[in-house]
């Protein structure tokens, strides 16, 4: 089995082979607890990355990013 860390890297090495450059500005919708946010937003920067997570208790930003590399906007 695949550890958390583990599938995030390996979902951003996938994006990276199809393409993904500093300069994409990349939507994630489903975005959960930000396991692949965890890579993307330090290679795209914070401008370049929209995470969406309709279901809060999900989001965890506090346990997985370090500060200042999300904001959280709730409606």
């Amino acid at each position: 089995t695949q550890t958390f860390d583990e599938g995030g890297r390996r979902q951003f090495a996938e994006l990276l082979r199809e393409g993904l450059s500093p300069e994409t500005s990349l939507l994630e919708i489903g975005c959960g607890c930000l396991r692949t946010a965890y890579w993307l937003i330090p290679f795209l920067g914070e401008q370049n990355y929209c995470g969406i997570e309709p279901h809060r208790d999900r989001v965890r930003c506090r346990s997985l990013l370090p500060p200042g590399h999300a904001q959280r906007r709730w409606p």
